[in-house]
């Protein structure tokens, strides 16, 4: 086949990608292969990859506990001084109950600010 055949059917004597890129095979996949593994040897000075590093599982540990029992305290705190006591009840010994609010934001900042 002729290179005029080619450009006159439209059609390419190598397999194309769906972009358009030219699929590579045989001596041409191993010159492209050898091409980047010179690369990488040059860019690293011949040293092996670095080995990955094993990702470490967070766990909830004391500290974690400590700053949730903090903020929980913290939140508590702020209902029971904004007022909202219908919405804060004491279950157990030192447990809080905290039911969700019916009315608006808006209900809830007049009361918050007096404005009932």
């Amino acid at each position: 086949m002729s290179k005029d055949a080619c450009k006159r059917s439209g059609s390419s004597p190598h397999p194309v990608s769906g972009n358009g890129a030219p699929v590579l095979t045989g001596h041409r996949l191993e010159d492209v292969k050898r091409r980047i593994m010179e690369a990488f040897a040059s860019i690293h000075h011949g040293q092996p990859a670095p080995a990955k590093a094993e990702k470490q599982l967070k766990v909830y540990g004391e500290e974690h506990k400590q700053r949730f029992h903090a903020g929980v305290k913290a939140f508590t705190r702020s209902a029971l001084t904004l007022g909202m006591h219908s919405h804060v009840s004491k279950a157990r010994h030192s447990v809080y109950e905290i039911v969700a609010p019916q009315e608006t934001a808006e209900d809830l900042f007049k009361a918050a600010l007096g404005d009932k």
